[in-house]
């Protein structure tokens, strides 16, 4: 949902206070597409395709190392800082007053 929550109120749409009905369902993937994984060579080491481009919203704090974790998040980083030569762009500088995401070329002037 792109604006979370809070679009979603300010466009009147409707919330549920009661799980849905699901029926059971029995799914079969297919085989993997290969062509959209990065496995790099052993000579690469941890790091990414250039291509894959910079950008992070990880806080400061998380993207210098400084911390695992925003507070009280459970879920931490297996490893703290960044992808060498990677920029930060907090998650509150990446979205839109509506909490939508940011345009392309104004994300990428950020």
């Amino acid at each position: 949902m792109n604006g979370g929550r809070k679009k979603w109120i300010a466009e009147g749409r409707e919330l549920a206070t009661r799980c849905a009905a699901v029926a059971r369902s029995r799914y079969r993937g297919g085989n993997a597409d290969l062509s959209l994984r990065h496995v790099p060579a052993p000579s690469a080491g941890r790091q990414c395709k250039p291509h894959l481009g910079p950008g992070d919203v990880r806080s400061p704090a998380e993207f210098t190392g400084e911390i695992f974790a925003p507070p009280g998040l459970p879920e931490t980083c297996q490893r703290g800082g960044h992808i060498p030569g990677a920029r930060n762009i907090p998650w509150s500088k990446a979205c839109q007053e509506d909490g939508t995401f940011l345009p392309y070329d104004a994300l990428k002037a950020v």
